[in-house]
């Protein structure tokens, strides 16, 4: 009898392959059910109606908006904010100089709006080394309200989004923002844009919400401005690039919530491209690289291409089943939850693009990404408007020409 249980264990002890192959399915069912708990979180939380408030009890906001010069769609989206539904704010509209070419726009819209109580500021100093706080800064000091709304300057609003982003700050809440996402374009690389906001970076934005993990990015966002001011202001945050995750963090550590608001960004930029894009994408790889290394190194393993190969092994390996068969199976799996996931964030009311164009943009999008990875992971210098960064381990940056500048005054 021990013979026979000695032969049993002889034949059926997994290999190193074998539980390989194991972990591998292992991970690929829990990806596909993580996809579906951010496919639930969109479903149950956005695109909600904004609860009915008196008007009398809505606090004042102070409206942030950092500029830096002039495009098609400026004026489009500044409007916006100027014929916003709510009692009480202040438009405080940031630039570095005069010769700015977008204090034309705002100078043209505070004509229009008399009414609305707006602010041009064109005398920005340097701080630090993150241009957007450099230029925020001036507002900042001088905004009367206790809340204050960062709003990116391709940010498109509605009339209802302040009142909705309003209505999530409740006591113990020390931020609020918006899951990024971008308006609709036929062009195919808005559709790139859009299939990338409305996927895989609301897969990851979305989960870590779940979960109760820090992932806010800063293009709009309402913040608690006494508890910016007992963090220091916006000064302290302008050795960062990414100052929007670290306000976040220092919010969250103060042991206050940081809520996600109902209603998504939309970016609403004149022009696309599929090289912006590129640049978009190396640029926040490498951020999160030198902020949080050890998660952002295993990003690929949770890219479908990549697990997609790793499954089609493994079940190859154990089963034999076909290599090229389960990976088409995983390809129109992965699409589907990903087209159900970005049909949930677009909102009941509004229309994709044509699907073969979504898929062709998914595709464009998900095989791309390991190619920018690789390029991501080979440097740290990121380029931003019209400056050049060298990032360091932790988040903090360093201006290029600051750097040769003060090479050339050792060498002195």
């Amino acid at each position: 009898m021990a013979s026979t249980f000695g032969d049993f264990e002889e034949i059926y002890a997994p290999s190193a392959a074998d539980l390989l192959a194991f972990f591998l399915i292992l991970l690929w069912i829990v990806l596909a059910l993580f996809q579906l708990i951010s496919i639930a979180t969109a479903k149950i939380h956005l695109h909600k109606s904004t609860p009915a408030v008196n008007n009398k009890e809505l606090p004042g906001v102070s409206i942030l908006k950092p500029l830096v010069g002039d495009e098609p769609n400026l004026i489009k989206n500044l409007q916006g904010f100027f014929e916003l539904n709510y009692p009480k704010f202040e438009i405080l509209v940031c630039v570095q100089d005069e010769l700015d070419p977008s204090v034309k726009v705002v100078r043209q819209l505070m004509e229009a709006y008399p009414l609305v109580n707006s602010r041009l500021f064109t005398a920005a100093k340097t701080i630090g080394v993150n241009p957007k706080i450099n230029n925020m800064n001036q507002g900042y000091k001088a905004a009367k309200y206790d809340l204050l709304w960062i709003c990116d300057s391709n940010i498109k609003v509605h009339q209802g989004t302040l009142q909705e982003l309003v209505s999530h700050m409740r006591p113990g809440v020390g931020m609020v923002h918006q899951l990024p996402f971008v308006a609709n374009c036929m062009d195919f690389a808005a559709c790139v844009d859009k299939v990338y906001f409305g996927t895989q970076h609301a897969f990851v934005y979305l989960l870590a919400y779940c979960f109760g993990l820090l992932c806010a990015n800063g293009m709009s966002s309402l913040y608690s401005k006494p508890l910016l001011d007992e963090l220091g202001g916006l000064e302290v945050f302008s050795c960062y690039i990414a100052e929007d995750y670290f306000i976040s963090k220092a919010i969250y550590k103060r042991g206050m919530k940081v809520v996600l608001s109902s209603d998504p960004a939309i970016q609403n930029p004149s022009t696309y491209s599929l090289m912006r894009f590129q640049q978009r994408m190396i640029r926040w790889t490498r951020l999160r690289l030198t902020m949080e290394p050890f998660p952002a190194v295993f990003e690929p393993f949770t890219e479908s291409p990549i697990i997609g190969l790793m499954s089609c092994w493994a079940v190859w390996h154990l089963w034999e089943i076909s290599f090229l068969l389960f990976f088409i199976e995983h390809l129109a799996f992965s699409f589907l939850l990903d087209y159900i996931l970005l049909r949930y964030i677009q909102g009941p009311n509004n229309s994709l693009p044509p699907l073969w164009k979504l898929f062709l943009a998914w595709l464009f999008r998900e095989y791309s990404f390991l190619i920018f990875f690789l390029q991501a992971a080979c440097g740290r210098e990121i380029e931003w408007r019209t400056s050049h960064f060298v990032l360091r381990l932790g988040g903090k940056a360093e201006r290029l020409q600051e750097k040769c500048q003060d090479i050339n005054n050792h060498c002195c």
